[in-house]
C-alpha cells in the first residue's frame, strides 16, 4: 500500500503540469505567495482537475521552506515548497476522509490554485474546532479556478 501511495506522489507532478493555472508569477506575486508560505506552518496540496471522474489523494504537508526562482519565460518565477506530507486522505464533497498519518519529504515546484489553506474556523456543536481549506490562490485574489469548493480542513494535529 505504501508503494501505491508512493507511486501516486511521484506521478502526481507530471499530472498537475497539465492543467498549470497559477505555476508562474510575477516576481512581485512569488515575493507575496513565499512570504505567507514561510509564515504558515501547513497547507493541503489537493488537484481535482476539474472534471466529476477525476480523483486525487490530497496531502497535508508540514511546511519548511518555501522559495521562488526565476524561469525562462518572460521575466516569470516559480514558487517551490519543501517539507513533509505528514498525512494523506480523501476530500469526498467537502468532507476529509480515510485520513492516514504519513512521513515522506516533499519538495517541488507548485501551482498555487491547487494549495489550500486553512481559513473559515468555527466551533460545532460538539465544541471542535473546525476550519475550511481555501484555495491560497483564490485567499490571495488571483485569477484561478481550483475545481473544488472549499472543504473540511482535516482537525488531526502534525505531530
Amino acid at each position: 500500500m505504501k508503494y501505491l501511495f508512493y507511486l501516486l506522489f511521484v506521478c502526481m507532478p507530471f499530472v498537475a503540469t497539465a492543467q498549470c493555472q497559477l505555476c508562474y508569477l510575477t516576481e512581485a506575486q512569488a515575493k507575496q505567495v513565499v512570504n505567507y508560505l514561510n509564515n504558515d506552518s501547513e497547507v493541503v496540496m489537493y488537484y481535482d482537475n476539474c472534471r466529476q471522474d477525476s480523483k486525487d489523494v490530497a496531502r497535508r504537508i508540514k511546511i519548511k521552506e518555501a522559495s521562488y526562482t526565476k524561469v525562462e519565460r518572460n521575466d516569470l518565477f516559480e514558487v517551490s515548497l519543501k517539507g513533509t506530507i505528514v498525512g494523506i486522505f480523501d476530500i469526498v464533497g467537502r468532507r476529509t476522509e480515510n485520513y492516514v498519518k504519513n512521513d515522506m519529504p516533499f519538495s517541488d515546484t507548485i501551482d498555487i490554485t491547487f494549495l489550500h489553506i486553512r481559513a473559515g474556523g468555527f466551533m460545532t456543536e460538539e465544541g471542535i474546532q473546525t476550519w475550511e481549506g481555501i484555495s491560497l490562490g483564490i485567499y490571495l485574489g488571483f485569477d484561478c479556478d481550483p475545481c473544488v469548493e472549499p472543504f473540511q480542513y482535516p482537525n488531526q494535529q502534525i505531530d
